[in-house]
């Protein structure tokens, strides 16, 4: 996978536009290397086709994503956040979705779908911002949502 320099500040940025199979190319790659030591079976990859063929890969704030907090995880989750927090290495980017209830709601919050480990990572290094995957569409949706919650005079 090749390096990519994060946008030094906590805004939303796209670093790269992607097709779908290169999502899912990354993802098998990050399920073999990671913790699950395995490739992931055939049809696991099925739901990135499903969300669209266009995606980012992009900067998000931490406050802009729905993930696991230190209250809602485990011990052994903290323990593995914390490992991939000790490492030196930037952080492979994760998969966040931005549709039901959040989309619905114009919550301004994607969902972590994949990478709850090392978004919790950064958290605990102090990060402001993560890089991720997103279908193109859910992350316009995402940037409008936040806008208009940040801006009161859109809401009239």
């Amino acid at each position: 996978m090749e390096r990519l320099t994060v946008v030094p500040t906590c805004d939303f940025a796209i670093l790269k536009m992607l097709h779908v199979r290169e999502v899912e190319q990354i993802y098998v790659n990050l399920v073999t290397a990671g913790f699950h030591k395995r490739a992931p079976a055939a049809g696991a990859v099925l739901w990135l086709r499903d969300l669209g063929p266009h995606w980012v890969l992009c900067q998000i704030p931490l406050d802009a994503l729905n993930y696991q907090t230190e209250d809602e995880s485990s011990d052994a989750r903290q323990a593995r956040a914390k490992e991939y927090a000790a490492r030196s290495s930037y952080f492979p980017p994760g998969i966040a979705s931005y549709a039901g209830r959040s989309r619905a709601r114009r919550g301004g919050k994607a969902y972590v779908a994949d990478g709850n480990h090392r978004v919790l990572a950064a958290h605990y290094r102090g990060e402001c911002a993560v890089r991720m995957m997103m279908e193109i569409s859910q992350y316009r949706a995402l940037i409008r949502d936040v806008h208009y919650r940040m801006d009161p005079d859109a809401r009239r």
